[in-house]
């Protein structure tokens, strides 16, 4: 059995599937390294997982280099990782990026209550959700979001306030905008 991979960085899709090496799904003729390739017979015999997915987004791709620097001017890991949530409201932000932003081992402390930016976003009536952790309520928001990401959220409704109440979600310190 085979993994296959292929990506279109002019389109900025990916796609990966399985395969089975046979006789029947592969070229009769090698390479000169006498490897040989899926026939197009065999193509049509790949189970995709994933085919043509668009690339994850690149939040840093289309930000203007001084919006950037904006990011990672403070001291603070917190205050840089308050920082990107603030310039990204409500965009998912993958761990990894909090990560580099907070530049610490342990870039999640940077994200919690007790020193995080939940106690810096909380009074401007916002929270930070978690792909991992707050499955329930971000269904319940119809907010889809990827395990490995985290997203802003601002309740713009008494209702919506209600929902994250409903979800025992910590809301310490936290101040409703409307």
């Amino acid at each position: 059995a085979c993994i296959l991979c292929q990506a279109n960085p002019a389109a900025s899709t990916y796609s990966f599937g399985l395969a089975l090496a046979i006789d029947q799904n592969l070229t009769l003729k090698g390479n000169r390294d006498a490897k040989r390739s899926f026939s197009k017979a065999g193509r049509e015999n790949i189970h995709w997982l994933a085919y043509e997915e668009p690339f994850p987004a690149n939040i840093w791709e289309d930000l203007p280099v001084e919006d950037a620097a904006k990011i990672f001017e403070p001291q603070s890991g917190t205050q840089r990782v308050v920082a990107l949530f603030e310039q990204f409201p409500a965009q998912p932000v993958h761990r990894s990026v909090i990560q580099d932003v907070g530049q610490q081992l342990d870039p999640m402390k940077r994200v919690r209550l007790n020193g995080g930016a939940r106690d810096h976003l909380h009074p401007k009536g916002v929270v930070v959700l978690s792909g991992t952790q707050d499955g329930p309520l971000l269904r319940e928001l119809r907010i889809k979001l990827g395990r490995q990401y985290l997203v802003t959220f601002q309740p713009k409704t008494p209702a919506e306030l209600d929902i994250l109440k409903r979800n025992t979600y910590n809301l310490k310190g936290f101040i409703p905008a409307f």
